[in-house]
């Protein structure tokens, strides 16, 4: 897990994100895109497969997203296009997969230490 801070137009908020090196896509939950953020979709009905089934999801736009370690901010990222499930399809917390940070950073999991660290590519 990772902090990072969403912003888009006057709206911001700070959650957290699971790194996942098995998701293509990054997510952000609908009530944080929508309910919060105000995000509106870019597509609609886009089906993804992932833990052995399809949903229904609205590809969105985010305006910046800062990926955070401890207070400070590593990496600022513009327009960021996110995978949204549509409801009630539910995520609990944003995801970073492979179209992110996996992009910028190389990154170790040590499972046994209970940490990761990011390098940059």
């Amino acid at each position: 897990m990772i902090r990072v801070d969403l912003r888009s137009g006057d709206e911001a908020m700070s959650t957290v994100a699971l790194i996942d090196s098995g998701a293509t896509a990054s997510f952000i939950p609908y009530e944080i895109a929508v309910d919060i953020l105000g995000l509106k979709s870019v597509k609609d009905d886009v089906p993804v497969t992932g833990a052995g089934s399809t949903f229904p999801n609205m590809l969105m736009n985010v305006d910046e997203m800062t990926i955070k370690k401890g207070v400070n901010g590593i990496c600022l990222l513009e327009d960021v296009l996110v995978h949204v499930p549509k409801p009630p399809a539910e995520i609990p917390y944003c995801v970073l997969g492979r179209d992110t940070i996996f992009k910028l950073y190389e990154i170790t999991f040590r499972e046994n230490e209970g940490k990761f660290l990011l390098r940059r590519a």
